[in-house]
């Protein structure tokens, strides 16, 4: 069944190509690499506990309807358009190159501010170890008390536009020395945050927006950036994996001992949320769903004074095979209550809008560069979590950017 399964993704996978002829068309990336998880599940199957039927079946279908929904998107016909062709007139250009410059000022200067909330976040840590895993587990702590605790760390909103920001830098650029000079400036801030941060998806939605903004400005792919930020992206999660002492790893043992534990505790992050989500399936109601749709609404809320109950995102461990446990669940756990019917329509739905933005994006529309580039972190983290509800104030935070900059 499970081979049955991949086989069938991998066609989806190559029919999706053969639709969007790009790797960044989204229905490509989504089902791509649910076809690299099941294939990898194939592989090292006797690792694991074999999924049912009625997994695999939402499995298929959430694929289906993801795909199915971008190709609806696609019917609308479009003018013809070369991404040269840009509405923003030169002078409102020449004040986002300034805000740029100064927004890059202020990345620097934010650094010792970043710095000193790390360090609280270090102190009032539940648990002992190096500085990174006590950062780590405080900031955790802190992110699950109702609107992000009281006081409220204002810091944590600063460090998403970083990011932001460095993807515009590298959309607004188009040649010269001190442009470049900046946006490799731009780029180098954010990544350095994400680093500090200890959080490596976020990493992977800058990285991988990078590269989506500039396969739009070029319509084509580079190999050597796509081998650089593989690569940056492959040192930075090992060299914080082995820090914070994941998966049996441990900061204090050699290189040798580590790159194997490591390995196959990549294995478990990529294919343990596949077979986690299988257990919710086949028990229902044992895994409370905490990823509610509302969730941002009610953060907001505890941000400002309000008393409403917030759930933690994150949920109990299931064994997931031998001496193996995991609390991922992938994106279909967030629909898992609304029945299958609910599932294929908040797939749909979601296909249907990353491909309008990644239409839009192509002409050249900066708010759909932007929004299209990071949804493909969505799609790539689908084996994973939810990302497209749970990071809707990562989303208000760039239209609120993009609009104040281009409008």
């Amino acid at each position: 069944m499970l081979l049955t399964l991949t086989f069938l993704l991998i066609v989806l996978s190559a029919v999706n190509y053969r639709i969007g002829r790009s790797i960044f068309y989204p229905p490509f990336a989504f089902t791509s690499v649910w076809a690299a998880a099941c294939l990898m599940l194939v592989v090292v199957g006797d690792m694991y506990y074999a999924i049912s039927f009625s997994t695999a079946l939402i499995y298929l279908l959430g694929s289906l309807a993801f795909s199915c929904g971008g190709a609806m998107a696609l019917v609308p016909k479009m003018r013809p358009f070369h991404f040269g062709e840009r509405e923003t007139s030169e002078r409102a250009r020449r004040i986002v190159h300034r805000i740029l410059d100064w927004e890059l000022a202020a990345a620097v200067l934010f650094v010792p501010v970043y710095v000193r909330y790390l360090r609280l976040m270090s102190d009032i840590s539940p648990v002992s170890g190096n500085f990174w895993v006590r950062v780590r587990r405080g900031t955790m702590l802190v992110n699950n008390l109702p609107g992000g605790g009281t006081p409220f760390h204002w810091e944590v909103l600063v460090v998403p536009l970083f990011c932001i920001f460095a993807v515009i830098a590298v959309y607004e650029y188009e040649g010269g020395t001190y442009r470049r000079w900046r946006t490799y400036g731009a780029v180098a801030i954010g990544v350095a945050y994400e680093v500090m941060s200890g959080a490596r998806s976020e990493l992977l939605l800058l990285l991988g927006a990078l590269l989506a903004v500039g396969y739009v400005k070029t319509g084509g792919y580079h190999l050597k950036a796509l081998t650089v930020c593989g690569l940056l992206f492959f040192v930075i999660f090992l060299g914080v994996q082995i820090q914070m002492g994941k998966t049996g790893t441990d900061p204090n043992a050699p290189l040798s001992y580590n790159l194997p534990v490591a390995a196959e505790g990549a294995v478990d992050y990529f294919v343990g949320g596949l077979v986690a989500f299988d257990y919710s399936v086949e028990h229902p109601g044992f895994i409370k769903n905490q990823w509610t749709l509302d969730k941002f609404f009610r953060r907001t809320a505890n941000k400002v004074g309000g008393h409403y109950e917030e759930s933690s995102r994150h949920l109990e461990f299931v064994d997931i095979g031998p001496g193996r446990e995991s609390n991922v669940y992938t994106i279909y756990f967030a629909f898992l209550d609304y029945g299958y019917l609910g599932i294929v329509m908040f797939m749909g739905l979601l296909g249907a809008c990353t491909v309008t933005a990644y239409r839009f994006a192509l002409r050249g529309r900066p708010l759909a560069v932007i929004l299209f580039s990071v949804s493909l972190f969505a799609c790539y983290m689908s084996i994973f979590g939810e990302e497209f509800f749970s990071q809707t104030g990562f989303w208000v935070k760039t239209l609120i950017v993009i609009v104040a900059l281009y409008h």
